[in-house]
């Protein structure tokens, strides 16, 4: 099928791909953990992801995913039955081949963070940000339109009066969501460290009605956010 509205509307794996990353941003701590790993071996994600079924979203962050030594092939392999979105800091220039070899109709948005102070470093005018994400000229009405909508619906609008208290509440995660680590084990969200099995092994658990939020403070507010809402579960049967 080809990818039809919000990416809220779908099951969706956020994929933690490593902890390496090129830029040294004194606010965040992945970079301090970064150290070298086996590549990704696609066969075995291509074993793991028939326990899925197809059409999950696939949202890949890091660390910074493009550092990955197959990434492009890892996205390869995803956007086969998966649609992909991607967390980067759209420096590296890897990012040409993943735009001339990865399906555009299974990739539904790339979020590119600036970072300023690390990127002037190396690209002092963002030239190169600029040229690798085309904005806006490369945008058609109807495109600026699309990306326009989106103002009512990400919850770091919902966020910016308060900061909601989600315990208790019924929540969908680990039912429609679920977040992944590198070594490919499944928890329920990343703020809570319940296992729901591990990709590589074919293992996949799944919650067939949402559960209430157990902590007082959520972790990540933005999946909590997207995934306490007033709506049926989908109920999921691995294969």
């Amino acid at each position: 099928m080809l990818y039809t509205g919000s990416f809220k509307d779908h099951r969706m794996i956020t994929w933690h791909i490593n902890d390496n990353c090129n830029f040294r941003c004194d606010y965040c701590h992945t970079w301090l953990s970064s150290k070298t790993q086996e590549p990704i071996k696609v066969s075995r994600l291509s074993e793991g992801l028939r326990t899925l079924g197809n059409d999950w979203v696939f949202l890949i962050s890091g660390g910074e995913p493009f550092l990955e030594p197959n990434f492009i092939e890892i996205c390869q392999e995803l956007t086969k039955k998966h649609f992909l979105a991607l967390n980067t800091n759209l420096s590296l220039n890897n990012i040409y081949d993943f735009a001339d070899q990865v399906d555009p109709e299974r990739t539904i948005f790339i979020n590119a963070a600036v970072h300023i102070i690390e990127r002037e470093k190396t690209d002092k005018n963002l030239e190169a940000y600029i040229e690798k994400a085309h904005y806006p000229a490369s945008f058609t009405e109807e495109e600026g339109e699309f990306i326009r909508a989106f103002d009512a619906d990400w919850p770091e609008f919902a966020l910016l009066d308060e900061i909601p208290s989600l315990k208790g509440k019924l929540c969908h995660a680990g039912g429609r969501f679920l977040f992944r680590t590198r070594n490919g084990d499944l928890r329920r969200c990343s703020g809570i460290f319940n296992k729901y099995g591990n990709l590589f092994e074919n293992k996949v658990i799944f919650d067939v009605s949402p559960k209430p939020y157990p902590s007082s403070n959520c972790a990540a507010l933005y999946e909590g956010k997207s995934n306490n809402q007033k709506r049926p579960a989908i109920a999921i049967q691995a294969n």
